[in-house]
């Protein structure tokens, strides 16, 4: 046994090589959605306490508690737009925009299985025993091998939707599109059968639905409900008291009670249909995306504040999203520690701690919310009715610009102490923070203004029609600047010096020259859809449709940014001294500690990633340690180049007019030398 002093010795010693070789930490991305629980809920699955709970644009979440914990259950789902979800005994099935996919372990993990699958876009789901029904765009298939293998079951018969599938005994029932319907047929196989004769408004109905509770059929077609209690041979019309003013897209039913869910939210009828009672106490949304019904407990799925349950027959709501973060959050503004976002359906929320928590701004009053944006202590926030601005953090907002209802504000951008205001038409500008407007001369000009930048005094316009515009001084001619960039649509727009860069659906063009010729600025970008783009300093960040990518040489290379970030598309971007906020679609908001990143960027650093090895006009190097000395010579030691890195990144050396052969790089610092070998080619 060791004794005591031999411990101590060697714990002495460990302490000695971590202070001589520190080890090197990370900074990743966090999560920052305390207060922002909820989201698009599109589909609900039942299972005993066991819920699956599918997401517009964050796959699937699950509890085993009834709603009252949940977990994000997305590891082998390759798509997260969730249609449909069945269970089976111990399978569990999902199908979502790009495929169908295969869970036995309570979605632990997804297998896909689309083998025989026309269309992969999978609307709707149904099981019975060992039997597996899918509809898709245009056909309807089975499988009776926990999906390993689909055969098609139209029969003859063609739709352009499977909106909805429901097994009654041995009867497969189905709602459909174009031609809007409601059909049968068995399980074993064999036709369909249409069932529209007394249901009028079935054909022209693009949301036709079917529930079924023992030997009664519900069909829900054009918002309006009918019962049949002979498998669909007839039915009657039930919901003619209900106000015609409510909109209903989905039906659950148990025993003789009746639910309907929609964007006016919850319906309830004990008497099949006679009388129609309002459920909407305690929801916080009354917009609902889905429904179903246990033998306790109602659940609805609403459009943004994720799901609620009912103990009592709809009587009274719960909100049960705890763990689903599943908001999207279209733009975010800072102010020292203070931010604002604004989320799809939802509004907008504010936080006083970096993130941390929110809270929703619920004394507003100014309808859908488009992008929010920071200028000092003032946040705007863009309507299709208004511009608004708030000078107390959200306590009180002010219509500070209304222009014509046929022009409506877009977007908002400023410089230095002066405010722009893109509109559908024009570009207007305030000098005393939006309290009085002028228009920007100049003739035709900006359309459908998404964007703005500035270099110097010369303000630059991104339209979502696609033209790029350009006026110096505000008071010159508007320049069409759109020259050579391949795209019809500009989504966002940023500028470091001179240099322009416009983000489109096709990738980045970057302009030296004040937009007179544009060159591609996002090659090795593996995502071309640019949703935004933000400068820190010398870099240039990129959200896209598959996360965050950076680069520190105006866009001759780009480095992933996402260790922590889950698979998301990232709709906004923003900063302030302590951290980078992304705001995702249907993952919510995450932040980046910069201090942290900074600090951890300057190391020991033994080794000198460049690429690509071999080059041809630029080389870059990924150095991460302090201020250095760099030299670059021939294998017979003669310096050919020389600079100086200022602080850790992504470098890029120009060596388009060295001869083609084989280089040495050696970086020199106050403490080391370190060196790589590199080709240079043609």
């Amino acid at each position: 046994m060791k004794s005591l002093k031999e411990y101590t010795l060697f714990f002495v010693l460990l302490v000695m090589i971590s202070m001589l070789f520190p080890i090197r930490t990370f900074s990743q991305w966090q999560s920052a959605s305390t207060g922002l629980q909820g989201g698009a809920i599109t589909v609900i699955a039942l299972d005993g306490n066991n819920i699956f709970a599918g997401t517009e644009s964050s796959g699937i979440y699950f509890s085993n508690n009834n709603g009252l914990s949940w977990t994000l259950v997305n590891n082998g789902l390759t798509n997260l737009a969730i249609h449909a979800l069945t269970i089976s005994g111990s399978n569990v099935y999902a199908g979502t925009a790009a495929g169908l996919f295969h869970s036995n372990n309570l979605g632990t993990s997804w297998t896909a299985v689309n083998t025989g699958l026309v269309g992969n876009c999978i609307w709707s789901l149904a099981s019975a025993g060992n039997k597996v029904f899918a509809g898709s765009d245009g056909f309807s298939y089975c499988s009776i091998d926990t999906g390993a293998s689909w055969t098609i079951i139209n029969n003859g018969f063609y739709c352009s939707r499977y909106g909805s599938l429901v097994v009654a005994d041995t009867i497969l029932y189905a709602g459909t599109q174009s031609p809007g319907a409601i059909h049968r047929t068995s399980i074993n196989g064999g036709p369909w059968v249409s069932l529209n004769d007394s249901i009028p408004w079935a054909s022209s109905s693009s949301g036709n639905r079917v529930a079924v509770y023992q030997d009664e059929v519900y069909g829900l077609a054009g918002g309006n409900l009918f019962y049949s209690n002979n498998t669909g041979l007839s039915w009657t019309h039930i919901n003619s008291n209900r106000p015609s003013y409510v909109h209903v897209t989905e039906i659950a039913v148990l025993d003789s009670n009746i639910y309907e869910a929609g964007p006016n939210g919850v319906y309830y009828s004990h008497d099949r249909g006679q009388t129609w009672l309002c459920r909407n106490n305690g929801l916080a949304d009354t917009n609902l995306y889905s429904i179903a019904v246990s033998a306790n407990y109602l659940f609805v799925g609403s459009v943004s504040k994720g799901l609620f349950r009912s103990a009592d027959q709809g009587d009274t709501w719960l909100s049960i999203s705890n763990g689903i973060e599943a908001s999207s959050i279209s733009g975010l503004a800072c102010h020292g520690d203070t931010l604002m976002a604004s989320a799809y359906y939802d509004g907008l929320y504010y936080s006083a701690n970096n993130g941390s928590t929110w809270t929703a701004l619920t004394n507003t009053s100014m309808g859908n919310h488009g992008t929010i944006s920071a200028h000092g202590n003032s946040f705007f926030n863009t309507t299709m009715a208004a511009l608004y601005r708030t000078t107390d953090y959200g306590a009180n907002w002010s219509a500070v610009l209304t222009p014509d209802p046929t022009n409506p504000v877009v977007s908002v951008a400023f410089h230095d102490s002066s405010t722009f205001a893109g509109l559908l038409n024009g570009v207007l500008h305030s000098t005393d923070n939006g309290d009085s407007w002028g228009s920007i001369p100049g003739g035709t000009g900006p359309e459908f203004v998404t964007d703005m930048c500035f270099c110097g005094n010369t303000i630059f316009t991104g339209g979502a029609m696609g033209p790029v515009y350009r006026n110096i001084d505000c008071n010159t001619t508007w320049v069409n600047v759109t020259s050579n960039i391949i795209a019809s649509s500009i989504s966002c727009m940023a500028a470091i010096g001179d240099t322009v860069f416009v983000g489109t659906y096709q990738g980045i063009a970057r302009s030296d020259n004040f937009g007179s010729y544009w060159v591609p600025g996002s090659l090795g970008l593996p995502y071309y859809q640019i949703n935004c783009m933000l400068v820190r300093g010398q870099r240039l960040y990129a959200g896209t449709d598959g996360g965050i990518y950076y680069t520190d040489d105006y866009g001759n290379t780009w480095l992933p940014f996402n260790s922590g970030l889950p698979t998301a598309q990232v709709l906004s971007l923003s900063f302030n001294e302590d951290y980078l906020f992304a705001g995702t679609l249907g993952r919510s908001i995450w932040r980046y500690p910069l201090q942290t990143a900074e600090t951890s960027e300057i190391t020991q650093q033994t080794s000198l990633p460049v690429f690509p090895n071999p080059a041809t006009d630029y080389l870059s190097v990924d150095y991460r340690g302090k201020a250095a000395h760099y030299v670059v010579s021939g294998i017979d030691g003669k310096t050919i180049l020389n600079g100086e890195f200022s602080k850790p990144g992504i470098h890029s050396i120009r060596i388009k007019d060295l001869k083609n052969g084989m280089y040495i790089l050696r970086i020199q610092d106050q403490e080391k030398q370190i060196s790589e070998k590199f080709i240079k080619t043609k």
